[in-house]
């Protein structure tokens, strides 16, 4: 969102309904990688890419791929964050601006 007044066109939309703003970040657009934690450990990811959007939805036209999950994702401290606030068992995690390595 570039101008303020856009954006408070957009909140007073959403005025109602529960939704979260985040901040742009133009090195991860149109790519993410989503990590699969059961039981308080990283056991799957995928790297999401769309090539036509900012954002990287399956449902959007976005592709995805397995994603090997090394040390850092294992023991990532988002993932083992987000399980503990919410007492989870099972958690899907977004991670932008990970190295995706070639």
């Amino acid at each position: 969102m570039d101008d303020r007044v856009a954006l408070e066109a957009i909140m007073n939309k959403l005025k109602r309904t529960p939704h979260l703003f985040q901040k742009f970040v133009s090195s991860s657009a149109g790519k993410d990688v989503r990590v699969i934690a059961i039981g308080g450990k990283a056991v799957a990811a995928m790297e999401r890419i769309s090539a036509a959007d900012f954002r990287s939805n399956l449902e959007l036209g976005g592709t995805a791929q397995p994603y090997e999950i090394d040390g850092c994702l294992k023991t990532s401290s988002i993932i083992l964050f987000c399980l503990r606030l919410l007492i989870l068992k099972v958690c899907a995690s977004l991670r932008k601006n990970i190295p995706i390595p070639r």
